[in-house]
């Protein structure tokens, strides 16, 4: 068997899940075929690469979707503590065109006596 053969064969039988221990396949390979265990380690090496950037790759993307969740969820926050600041300036307006207490409408809104007065003008 030619390495070229077995380098095909082996890479079929990875990708067609043909082995669930690849190690010891290549290291039965050399066993049985002396004079192509170089080029059989080679291969294994290349594949052991190959697992990390499968790795790296993965953990990547599960970092990258754990960013992106927590981002939402981030976002998500602000813009409802947006709407509630929001809402309470709107209550503060209408209040003080009713002619409410501005020491009253603090109490009520949380809202200090600079944003009062900026609700003013």
């Amino acid at each position: 068997m030619s390495g070229q053969q077995i380098t095909v064969l082996i890479k079929y039988m990875i990708q067609a899940g043909e082995t669930h221990d690849v190690k010891t396949l290549l290291y039965e390979l050399a066993r049985r075929v002396p004079e192509q265990g170089e080029r059989l380690m080679t291969i294994a090496e290349q594949l052991k690469l190959m697992g990390r950037t499968e790795g790296l790759l993965q953990g990547m993307q599960e970092g990258i979707q754990q960013g992106i969740q927590e981002g939402l969820e981030q976002g998500l926050h602000q813009g409802i503590l947006e709407g509630q600041r929001a809402a309470r300036q709107e209550i503060a307006r209408q209040m003080l065109l009713r002619g409410f207490d501005k020491r009253a409408i603090m109490d009520m809104t949380g809202l200090t006596q600079d944003e009062l007065q900026h609700l003013s003008h």
